[in-house]
């Protein structure tokens, strides 16, 4: 029986040896990640960047899948799956595919090209399917991998099957004709990493074919066709060069209107209800197609007027709040999302303003990214969701789009909360995003009806996260939610007082552009950072909200502080006069905070230097005096208690001089967060900077953070080697530790280079503490696992965090090595990869 996949079927195909029993024998499907895997998928345990498979396939069984096939048997027992062995898996696949295409009398139309071929195959399918028993499983996915996936669902009478031949690169293409074979090939365009090379070695593998299917309006393209002696048939949104005649074509938000006529035959009206100039290729290369197998352009035409729209490609949704919502989801590329947002931006929709929420695209590069920035400006607003959709936003804004109409965020729930801010009743709204962006769960959000959630494309989406994790060699996991969650409360805890987001120090290791876009997206009024390089940095990856800079500025550099729009720390009368000084030669209007010396010693404006200071700044036009605050000496104390009261009424005093004098004082603030959180809420003044609060840290054992806050910050890396010690053996970096005992030892490569520190102490593993044996390398170390007996090579080692019941807080280790959270947190290399995890589910 066709349509499901036998286990006979796959011994045969493969010369698979089955190792242990068969429990089950029929399956609906294949798998490749493991948290796709359900019961009736057989997983295909391919193995990950690492070389490893045993994590896939005990993620798979867990998940419930009916079986396995792979290279090696799993670790553990597999008692309800059946589990067959194969010399390559992904082979193996192949030739399973390659089985199922030879037992019918069956024609093949592969498909390539830089975009998601989905569109084309479902309007293939539509056009052949009234001749034809046609099969395509449109939302595979691409290369030598997704093939078995495009034909596993095939039935007996089936005569056509469409499968997209796109290769992740042109080493893959014999594999993929080996398993496929197309007798018509139809080649979308070039892009992304469809460049010439690959498309030009496609042409050349496949010369067996009858016929090419070309779209001219690539040019290129077409040449290359043309000089492989392929027997080409051409279309094209226009007829210069195609098969097709197209005129008098109609773009709107319902659908697409044309005329088409096959060469000298009579023209036929072509209504199509697909929206853009993308589905409208998509319809021309079907009919063309159809042609081929002798289905008349007017059959094509009048079958295509019924077609539907796929998930995920630019289905249109009533949204919430009167919203009008295009789904562009399912794997929006940087090529072809370009030609649709030409088209949309061109779009007539009368009063609607169009607005675009973007994620992270497929084949995303420099060049696509400032076309892509041009298209971008001409909208009414965009929300970039992520870091990949932050590169757009830059170029956006270089292209001219307002720093108001574009907002970056990292978290599904602060992009509604920006749409909430920015949309108004009937606007459009276009969200897109790659397969792996998880994009639709934002739509799903946003829509009227809930059962409309049917035509959205949900997939998994965290295998790889887990895997790029793995190859790294040690890895901080930052919790968005966590850090909204902070700031939320903080804000709320405030009132009316403005939050003061200290982001410096690569917001204390956690990453400053997120944690940044994350405080402002939850009611964070101003971010403050120490140096001029860390306020460029967020001003180029996007931030546009106000930027203190409370470091040290040197006057030579006020011009760079000026052109970047960052507020500048005054706390000398110098300063004062090189800041007016640039700022009229800038032409351009300043910002600045005056930082007060409130105790001996301190730096800021002495008492006595600050109005003086002030009636200089006011004689200067380009110059305003937006903030005056103070630092607080051992606010993290209790015991200093006093002596920060005395700072605060002398600050006091010296605010009331100024706003006297005519400055307003928009942000007045003395307190961090230890002094927020010890200082009585009269001297709060009107804002308060927070630093620890914000990441969940508490300033020192005696000044706690509330049990609402969260730590953000997990430090992890794994276990690459283990070794059995004898007594008297010496281990650790210096060697200078010797084993009184037989110790079971174990090798975790992190070391003082990414920021572990001598006195850590522990580690997690498995769950338990294990103490770190000897001195700590440059990037290794080693830890006594004698006491966890089932610790194995490969194992997750937390060095911050939680495992199991278990926690090594920030706070503990700093206590530990008698220093600050703030120089824990902020040590971590900046050369450890972040990874900033966020519940997609809103």
């Amino acid at each position: 029986m066709i349509g499901t996949i036998s286990l006979a079927d796959l011994q045969e195909a493969t010369g698979g040896q089955l190792y242990g029993s068969a429990t089950v024998e029929r399956f609906s499907g294949f798998c490749f990640q493991p948290d796709e895997a359900r019961p009736g998928l057989i997983y295909a345990a391919v193995r990950d960047a690492d070389g490893d498979a045993q994590r896939g396939m005990a993620a798979a069984l867990a998940a419930g899948a009916s079986g396995l096939i792979c290279d090696e048997p799993p670790a553990n027992d597999a008692p309800r799956a059946t589990v067959l062995l194969v010399g390559d898996v992904i082979a193996a696949v192949g030739r399973w595919a390659s089985y199922l295409l030879r037992q019918s009398d069956i024609t093949l139309v592969g498909m390539a090209g830089p975009a998601d071929t989905g569109l084309t195959l479902h309007a293939l399918l539509t056009v052949l399917s009234s001749r034809y028993s046609t099969y395509a499983n449109p939302d595979a996915t691409r290369g030598l991998v997704g093939l078995p996936m495009s034909v596993q669902g095939l039935l007996d009478d089936t005569n056509i099957v469409a499968v997209d031949l796109t290769p992740e690169k042109a080493a893959d293409i014999p594999d993929m004709l080996a398993v496929a074979s197309p007798d018509v090939l139809v080649l979308t365009g070039l892009g992304g990493r469809f460049n010439r090379t690959v498309a030009q070695r496609l042409l050349e593998d496949a010369s067996f074919c009858q016929a090419v299917v070309v779209n001219a309006a690539h040019p290129e393209l077409l040449d290359l066709v043309h000089a492989s002696g392929a027997n080409a048939f051409a279309y094209a949104p226009s007829h210069t060069g195609s098969d097709l005649n197209v005129e008098a074509v109609t773009y709107t938000l319902e659908h697409t209107t044309a005329r088409i006529s096959w060469r000298d035959e009579p023209p036929v009206d072509l209504h199509l209800p697909l929206v853009g100039p993308v589905a409208f290729s998509a319809a021309l290369a079907a009919l063309v197609v159809g042609r081929l197998f002798d289905v008349p352009i007017a059959e094509g035409c009048e079958a295509l007027q019924y077609a539907r729209v796929p998930q995920g490609r630019l289905r249109r949704f009533h949204g919430a709040e009167g919203l009008t919502l295009l789904d562009y989801t399912f794997d929006a590329s940087a090529g072809s999302l370009n030609a649709i947002l030409a088209w949309y931006a061109n779009l007539d929709t009368g009063p609607s303003r169009k607005l675009l929420v973007l994620g992270a695209l497929s084949d995303q590069d420099p060049p696509s990214v400032i076309d892509l920035g041009r298209t971008v400006s001409e909208l009414d607003g965009l929300i970039a969701v992520g870091s990949h959709a932050r590169e757009v936003l830059a170029a956006a804004r270089r292209s001219g789009m307002p720093p108001g109409q574009a907002e970056l965020v990292y978290r599904f729930p602060d992009a509604v909360t920006m749409l909430n801010e920015m949309a108004i009743p009937g606007d459009l709204v276009l969200v897109a995003g790659s397969r792996t962006a998880a994009m639709e769960r934002l739509v799903a959000h946003l829509l009227r009806d809930a059962t409309d959630r049917d035509w959205l494309p949900f997939r998994s989406h965290t295998g790889a996260a887990v895997n790029a994790m793995h190859r790294a060699t040690s890895w901080l996991e930052v919790d968005l939610d966590a850090i909204a969650n902070n700031v939320t409360q903080l804000t709320r805890r405030l009132g009316e007082r403005g939050l003061i987001a200290v982001v410096a120090a690569n917001a204390y290791g956690h990453g400053e552009l997120e944690i940044a876009a994350t405080a402002l997206a939850n009611s964070a009024q101003l971010l403050a950072v120490n140096t001029l390089e860390e306020g460029i940095r967020l001003r180029e990856g996007g931030i546009a909200a106000p930027i203190l800079l409370m470091g040290h500025t040197p006057p030579g550099h006020f011009l760079q502080a000026i052109e970047h729009d960052l507020t500048v720390t005054i706390y000398g009368r110098p300063g004062v006069r090189a800041l007016q000084a640039a700022a009229a030669r800038a032409r351009s209007r300043v910002r600045v905070h005056l930082l007060v010396a409130t105790s001996p010693g301190g730096l800021g404006l002495t008492p006595d230097q600050v109005s003086p200071a002030v009636r200089d700044l006011l004689h200067s036009s380009f110059v305003e005096i937006e903030g005056l605050y103070t630092r607080l000496k051992g606010a993290d104390d209790p015991t200093q208690a006093a002596t920060g009261a005395a700072q605060r009424a002398l600050f006091a005093r010296l605010l009331k001089a100024v706003r006297a004098a005519g400055v307003p004082i928009t942000y007045a603030h003395t307190v961090g967060s230890a002094g927020y959180l010890e200082s009585p809420r009269e001297n709060r003044f009107n804002a308060v900077r927070a630093g620890l609060l914000i990441y969940g840290l508490s300033p020192s054992p005696m000044v706690t953070v509330p049990s609402t806050f969260r730590q953000a910050l997990t430090w992890k890396s794994t276990i690459v080697a283990i070794s059995e010690l004898n007594s008297g053996d010496s281990i650790g970096y210096d060697r200078t530790v010797q084993v009184s005992t037989g110790t079971r030892a174990a090798v975790v490569p992190v070391g003082y280079a990414d920021g572990l520190r001598r006195e850590w102490g522990n580690v997690l593993v498995r769950g338990r503490r294990a103490p770190i044996l000897g001195g700590i390398g440059m990037n290794a170390i080693s830890v006594d696992i004698s006491a966890v007996t089932e610790a194995q090579t490969g194992d997750e080692v937390v060095l911050i965090g939680r495992q199991g019941v278990e926690r090594l807080t920030v706070g503990d280790v700093a206590l530990r090595l008698r220093v600050s959270p703030r120089q824990v947190a902020a040590g971590i290399g900046y050369h450890v990869p972040r990874f900033f995890l966020t519940n997609k589910e809103i």
